[in-house]
């Protein structure tokens, strides 16, 4: 596994915990100047034998480069097999119990994981990571704890998932972000490998991603303007003072209409098998889905049909 990480401090040693104890065998990381002992964390295991640290000093986010150059490493020298990029808010996982199996025995080289974000719970401006325990299996729209789905978002969007390639034709290299492969190819969606995300954690933790992300793509010139789009959305609302808008959206209110949609689920009442069930539930409706390219043609051949019967019925 690779690690990008700055300040994570409230759930570093979680995740390096978690990875190490779900079949990693090795994590090369990257320290992108964290101040607040992250860093430290990351040597303890660097100590142990179990990690390989970078510390990057650079500050313009050039995190697709930095995050090829951890799994070029991974491969070259420390003979990985297979190879995922992982951020410290986020944790791997797989229906079958093994983070390898599906690769190993699959017929492609690269599957995408799925992502689900993990949403608070609100506390009135006093939420902990410990109110992280909602579970959402789709886009919606928080502000008004409505079902109502969106069209696709840049926040939080659950639908874009991370790539774990296997390296039997050499270091396959990812975009920005670990969601494709670099070379265009398609990746298969994997219908056992899944991630749970945890990217807003309180109030402080959020601004304080915003700003040292925004601050980093701004003095970036190599990123064009579509790249990195919530950050520059996001640094922009923190500019004019309306970040804490942002804030509230994602944080939820009313539960309950969501859950009964099952567009939520509340992993406080859940066992592991229910949990397991629900996520394979949400796998199995997205991988029956068509791409979204399919999608948007159909639903614009359906446009032309219905346009030409109303013009088939229009009076002369």
């Amino acid at each position: 596994m690779t690690l990008l990480v700055r300040d994570e401090i409230d759930l570093i040693e979680r995740n390096l915990e978690h990875h190490l104890s779900s079949g990693v065998d090795f994590i090369v990381a990257t320290d992108n100047g964290s101040v607040d002992g992250t860093r430290e964390v990351l040597a303890r295991y660097q100590d142990k034998g179990l990690l390989y640290l970078i510390d990057e000093p650079g500050q313009d986010y050039a995190q697709a480069t930095w995050v090829n150059r951890m799994g070029r490493l991974a491969y070259e020298e420390f003979g990985a097999d297979f190879i995922f990029h992982c951020d410290a808010d986020e944790f791997w996982y797989a229906l079958s119990g093994d983070l390898t199996r599906e690769i190993a025995r699959g017929p492609a080289h690269a599957y995408k994981a799925h992502s689900f974000t993990v949403h608070l719970a609100d506390r009135g401006g006093k939420e902990t990571m410990n109110d992280a325990v909602y579970l959402g299996f789709e886009t919606f729209s928080a502000t008004t704890a409505t079902p109502t789905k969106l069209k696709r978002k840049r926040r939080l969007n659950p639908g874009l998932g991370k790539v774990m390639t296997c390296t039997r034709d050499g270091y396959p290299e990812v975009t920005m972000g670990n969601h494709s492969l670099a070379s265009g190819e398609p990746v298969p969606w994997s219908r056992d490998l899944y991630l749970l995300h945890y990217p807003i954690r309180s109030y402080e933790q959020f601004e304080r991603k915003v700003v040292q992300g925004g601050e980093a793509v701004m003095r970036n010139p190599d990123l064009t303007p579509r790249q990195a789009l919530h950050w520059r959305e996001w640094y922009a609302h923190y500019r004019a003072g309306t970040l804490g808008q942002d804030y509230r959206a994602l944080v939820i209110r009313d539960p309950e209409p969501l859950l009964r949609q099952g567009v939520l689920v509340d992993l406080r009442t859940l066992s592991t098998s229910e949990l397991r069930a629900a996520v394979s539930d949400a796998i199995r409706r997205r991988t029956r889905r068509p791409p979204l390219g399919a999608r948007v043609r159909r639903k614009a051949a359906a446009a032309l049909a219905q346009a030409r019967q109303t013009v088939q019925r229009s009076p002369l």
